[in-house]
């Protein structure tokens, strides 16, 4: 893994600080620490970090970054198919399997989504990067979900809503999607995000 001396410095807090505190300094807490003047210079270097495989970032979590430890445990889980992040797109699986780092799985039965579409940049997911979900048939408010409407799967933030369910993604320039209870299907929570290159 070759780092640039930024990526090596920030990398290096960030393990240190892990190893003291017990959890991973906040995207703020490192703008401070480097006099970055905006966070999109600390997402640019957590994203290439985490191109270069030196750490994870968790979705949906608090200092959610983790260090890639060499020869940590990986599972094989299936990739189920192609899943949304836009219009909803037809659910369709298939049989392949991914290695996933043991820590990025929840409780439970796990399984991968290849994401298509933009509406979760927000969130920092892409298209062509692969989410893992924790399968659950619920989920709370503000939870990223992958949501099956009309036998389509989609991946958007939930929320409960007197009239029905909010399906919102993060990207502005999209709308939510608005359904009844009874018209859609929770499928899973997203608790990880692989990217392949």
């Amino acid at each position: 893994m070759l780092l640039t001396p930024r990526q090596k410095d920030i990398f290096i807090y960030i393990e240190r600080y892990i190893k003291k505190n017990k959890a991973a300094p906040t995207y703020d807490e490192i703008r401070k620490r480097f006099g970055f003047s905006s966070f999109n210079a600390v997402f640019k270097h957590i994203k290439q970090l985490e191109e270069k495989g030196a750490i994870t970032v968790q979705p949906n979590r608090a200092r959610a970054i983790t260090i890639v430890e060499e020869g940590t445990s990986t599972v094989n889980i299936k990739l189920l198919g192609t899943i949304a992040a836009g219009q909803p797109i037809e659910a369709v699986e298939n049989d392949e399997t991914i290695s996933v780092p043991q820590e990025l799985l929840g409780r439970g039965e796990n399984f991968c989504l290849k994401v298509k579409g933009d509406s979760m940049v927000g969130d920092g997911i892409f298209d062509g990067d692969i989410v893992i979900i924790n399968k659950r048939a619920v989920a709370d408010n503000g939870e990223m979900v992958a949501a099956l409407i009309d036998s389509e799967a989609t991946l958007k933030r939930f929320y409960k809503r007197e009239e029905g369910v909010e399906l919102r993604p993060s990207n502005p320039l999209m709308e939510p999607i608005i359904v009844k209870f009874g018209e859609v299907t929770i499928l899973g929570v997203v608790v990880g995000l692989l990217r392949k290159y």
